[in-house]
């Protein structure tokens, strides 16, 4: 590939080394509005099918994501990130959607969401289903990158799986793809992907919503010392989270705290939002990302 401390700067996607994986994600924060608006729709279709019985219909459009090494993202190859999504996680997402109030599952019913409420789901799985959605994007920007850049494209078309949009479901489409050299004289498929959609970790995640929470609980009497002053954020971990839980610690009291005051998760979504501009990496710290 390019040089990549001088030339990174210059581009509009990630310049990665091929021969490895680099600890980035795409994040659904930082997504354009024809990305977002794939995303959502993706999530948003699977509640519906969950919401009318079919939950094994539900699952079964998650089998379509899956690890994708031509993006050479997330943890290193010998890190389990396991697979996929389960029954178990389904309901556990859905389920308690469609226990929430009426106010916020808009907000839930995105892949924002997806990463803080459902245990054992995070960066890595998140960022492999939205590489996944939002294949046929991706494959023609690494087109148009290609094209400018002077990258090898190959002479055959292959077949990609996409979410489409206007159909609410998984579709095909045959398409050339960008190439990359491999050891011992193959090429593969290369994915490339804009630099401003990733994260070295989620912007929105749960460790910073529970700090929110925690703000909100520091204004209440109910939280106070007896010297009048509120609790500190430690002193509201050991009490309210570590003991009260026993696994998966932080979910779990995101999953209670959310039903019972969703104000808090409605403010710390709108605030996301609201903030969402100009948060994507510098190129110094891509670059940095790059060259560990």
């Amino acid at each position: 590939m390019l040089n990549r401390e001088s030339i990174q700067v210059g581009l509009d996607f990630v310049d990665v080394d091929t021969s490895k994986d680099v600890k980035l994600f795409v994040d659904p924060l930082l997504l354009p509005d024809r990305f977002s608006y794939i995303a959502n729709d993706f999530v948003k279709t699977v509640y519906q099918i969950y919401n009318l019985g079919d939950k094994s219909g539900a699952l079964k459009l998650f089998s379509h994501s899956k690890e994708c090494d031509a993006v050479h993202f997330g943890y290193s190859s010998n890190k389990s990130k396991g697979t996929g999504v389960s029954m178990q996680m389904l309901d556990q997402f859905f389920g308690y959607i469609y226990k929430s109030v009426d106010t916020i599952k808009d907000k839930l019913l995105t892949p924002l969401a997806m990463p803080i409420f459902v245990k054992k789901f995070s960066e890595d799985r998140m960022s492999d289903l939205l590489v996944s959605l939002l294949k046929k994007e991706l494959i023609l920007f690494s087109l148009e990158q290609a094209k400018l850049h002077g990258l090898k494209i190959s002479k055959e078309v292959a077949c990609f799986d996409y979410w489409d949009v206007d159909k609410h479901e998984w579709a095909s489409f045959e398409s050339q793809y960008v190439l990359a050299p491999k050891e011992g004289g193959d090429e593969e498929l290369l994915i490339l992907v804009p630099k401003s959609i990733v994260s070295k970790r989620f912007l929105v995640n749960p460790s910073r919503y529970i700090s929110v929470i925690f703000q909100h609980l520091q204004s209440l009497e109910e939280y106070q010392r007896t010297n009048g002053t509120p609790k500190t954020k430690k002193e509201l971990r050991e009490s309210e989270i570590v003991a009260n839980y026993q696994k998966d610690k932080d979910k779990s009291y995101i999953l209670d705290k959310t039903l019972a005051s969703p104000e808090y998760y409605e403010a710390y979504y709108d605030d996301s939002i609201r903030f969402s501009d100009n948060k994507s990496l510098t190129d110094e710290e891509l670059i940095e990302c790059l060259t560990k």
